[in-house]
């Protein structure tokens, strides 16, 4: 029986992860080894304590989340990391292990990609034959997605259009992919510049990611669900892969959970570091979810194309996005003519007081203060520069660094 909650009465958390070789740290095509009982049967979840793991097509990935909706981010990462030791400990006995971050520094998609075999199998495959899973944008990228509630269709309307002011710059605050295929890139969220183009021959699925304002859950599938089918209509006659699973843009919605999910958050270093940077964008919203009527209207009233604008800058300069739009920065009570996204979250750190009421957080919005998004802190730490081709021997020394970060949960630090 579905459990309803109420805006901002729990949350969900799931952190996308890759399976590796301990030593190459080559992909390893082994989750359903994990997810095998000794029966021999395959389990939609892992439970480890009461943190969950799963695993959704590519068969290196892997999913850990949140056992159940949760009311506080008190310890959570603290939880969620005692379940990690203990997946990382079974993966031992395969010579492998779970690698952080957003893209994987070396992985060549084209090569290393398995699908899952063991649930789904038509909708992948059907996936795989439109879109090609064997590159960047399916086969290499990890996200951190957080689920917020909803009890009936104001509070979807509320939280949908609260979400889509706060998509834009959310890769100011968790950019952590300027590196992939040996090579550092312009942009510092490139999982996102992937995310952005993975569908292109079908756009009514992204939709612009930033979507537009919607009023009730049938408008959104009218809106939003209708002509994604429609545009799949001829290449997916017998609808096998659902509409709302196809749905990328940057805010969906689970209707069968009610809840919202955000998705444009990339995989950060630790448990820790996903944890601290889920806990400012919730408390975010909830701070706007308090704000007056006026602001609200202007909140519905907000032009799309300018959200996309944010978006766009945001995904290639990280924090150092440049947000000149004053009525956008009104609207969270910011009254400036201009900031970059470091200093916009900033603000909103402030006006949440989340290092005051979340004090084992501080540490990681202090780091984000003085050294900036996980991709910046990525380029210090290993002195890397834009365009750079990496040796071997240093994407190895990468991932043995971003391994111990999760491994001991902790920020990277320049």
């Amino acid at each position: 029986m579905l459990h309803k909650y109420h805006l901002f009465e729990r949350f969900r958390l799931e952190i996308e992860l890759m399976i590796v070789d301990r030593e190459t740290y080559e992909p390893l095509p082994v989750a359903h080894n994990l997810l095998t009982s000794s029966e021999g049967e395959v389990l939609t979840d892992l439970h480890l304590s009461d943190v969950a793991f799963s695993n959704e097509m590519i068969e290196h990935h892997i999913e850990i989340r949140t056992g159940d909706a949760v009311e506080s981010f008190a310890d959570l990462h603290k939880r969620l990391h005692r379940g990690l030791q203990r997946f990382n400990d079974l993966l031992s006995g395969l010579h492998a292990a779970l690698l952080p971050g957003a893209m994987h520094p070396f992985l060549d998609p084209a090569d290393k990609t398995q699908l899952w075999q063991e649930k789904d199998v038509e909708v992948y495959e059907k996936y795989d034959e439109l879109f090609n899973v064997h590159r960047h944008g399916a086969g290499n990228i990890q996200s951190c997605r957080l689920l917020v509630p909803y009890y009936d269709d104001r509070e979807f309307a509320i939280a949908h259009n609260l979400g889509r002011m706060i998509l834009p710059l959310i890769p100011a605050l968790a950019a952590g992919s300027p590196v992939y295929d040996g090579q550092v890139h312009e942009c510092a969220d490139c999982r996102l510049h992937f995310y952005n183009t993975f569908h292109e021959n079908y756009p009514e699925i992204a939709g612009g990611v930033i979507p537009e304002v919607t009023q009730s859950t049938e408008e959104y599938r009218q809106k939003v669900l209708e002509p994604i089918r429609q545009a799949l209509g001829q290449a997916d006659p017998q609808g096998i892969m659902p509409a709302e699973w196809l749905n990328a843009r940057g805010i969906v919605p689970r209707f069968e959970r009610q809840f919202l999910e955000i998705r444009l958050i990339d995989t950060q270093e630790s448990i820790f570091s996903c944890c601290a940077v889920s806990l400012l964008i919730f408390e975010s919203l909830r701070y706007l979810a308090n704000c007056r009527q006026d602001i609200y209207q202007q909140i519905l009233q907000f032009p799309t194309d300018q959200l996309r604008q944010l978006y766009e800058d945001a995904v290639i300069r990280g924090e150092n996005c440049e947000i000149k739009n004053s009525e956008y920065l009104h609207i969270f009570n910011i009254h400036a003519a201009s900031l970059t996204g470091k200093e916009f979250w900033l603000a909103l750190l402030e006006r949440t007081r989340l290092a005051q009421q979340f004090a084992e957080y501080a540490p990681f919005y202090e780091l984000y203060s003085q050294e900036g998004s996980f991709a910046s802190r990525l380029l210090k730490h290993f002195d890397l520069v834009r365009g750079e081709k990496i040796q071997p021997g240093k994407l190895k020394k990468i991932c043995r660094e971003l391994m111990r970060c999760l491994q001991q949960n902790e920020p990277l630090i320049p």
